[in-house]
């Protein structure tokens, strides 16, 4: 995944249409509760899913202000590799 201008602002990691099959699956208005692992800490985040009618958009796993600035540490143009630990339940991030 790549960070774009307004994913930091909203404390979000961006997951792409074509990765979306890897976290839970699409309801539109849904989020779901995940837990994600980055380094020795293990964090809690909300994937939240982004379709409207006909539209495949991304979805986010968004993450609380101070896990992401404090933990994440993660800017606009950073990449990371998300990793399945536990379909729909628990994945790992490497910067």
């Amino acid at each position: 995944v790549r960070l774009t201008k307004s994913d930091p602002q909203a404390h979000r990691i961006r997951i792409l249409t074509k990765y979306k099959t890897y976290l839970p699956k699409e309801v539109t208005g849904k989020s779901y509760d995940v837990k994600v692992q980055y380094g020795c800490s293990v964090l809690n985040a909300s994937y939240k899913i982004k379709t409207q009618e006909d539209k495949k958009r991304s979805g986010f796993l968004v993450f609380n202000k101070q896990d992401f600035e404090e933990i994440l540490k993660l800017k606009v143009g950073d990449r990371a590799k998300i990793i399945v630990l536990i379909k729909n339940k628990f994945y790992k991030i490497i910067k």
